[in-house]
């Protein structure tokens, strides 16, 4: 969550770092917003390639942790800003490729929450509470991201955040092999298990 809104909580910072304007920032930012809408016009379709939810949030979670990193490229190959043009094009569609993939990754996780109880099970509010928990969380990491752009670099906590990301979803991977057929019977009934035990 934080690599979706730290863009736009500290647009100050990275569009000076950029050496944009607002207004050509803001044309990222719009970019980014895109991705999202298009992800959804899009998701069907990536469902019927990608059915099962664990390789979906897997893949998903990589890429975003990749376009996390990429964002910070455009500056190493110009680092003199000589073509704003070049740095302008390269950040928006980084940011549009990194929403689509941020909005398949909440999607999956938000659907592998609703699957994991029915609605007899009643742990529907405690899932719900913990996700609550979670992106509550995430949000105290905006003062780590202030604090590495002040006294770090403007580029850390991208880099950061994506390579953590990344090592996260290829590590869930493993953890939840074991549920390769989300949304079929034995997996599902397994989770369901597991959390009526909590």
């Amino acid at each position: 969550d934080i690599l979706s809104k730290n863009i736009i909580i500290f647009y100050d910072d990275y569009s000076r770092a950029l050496n944009l304007s607002m207004t050509q920032f803001s044309v990222i930012v719009i970019s980014q917003q895109f991705g999202a809408l298009l992800a959804m016009l899009l998701l069907p379709f990536i469902t019927r390639c990608i059915p099962s939810l664990h390789h979906k949030i897997c893949i998903s979670g990589f890429l975003c942790g990749i376009f996390s990193i990429l964002t910070i490229v455009s500056p190493i190959i110009d680092p003199h800003h000589n073509n704003t043009m070049f740095v302008l094009i390269w950040t928006a569609t980084d940011r549009l490729l990194f929403s689509m993939a941020f909005y398949v990754y909440i999607t999956s996780i938000l659907d592998l929450a609703s699957q994991c109880n029915d609605e007899n099970s009643g742990k529907q509010g405690k899932i719900i509470a913990l996700l609550n928990l979670s992106w509550s969380i995430a949000s105290l990491f905006y003062f780590v991201t202030g604090f590495t752009i002040t006294y770090i670099n403007w580029w850390f906590a991208f880099v950061l955040y994506g390579t953590v990301l990344c090592i996260m979803s290829v590590i869930s991977y493993f953890v939840y092999r074991r549920f390769t057929h989300y949304g079929t019977g034995g997996g599902i009934e397994h989770l369901r298990d597991v959390a009526a035990h909590k």
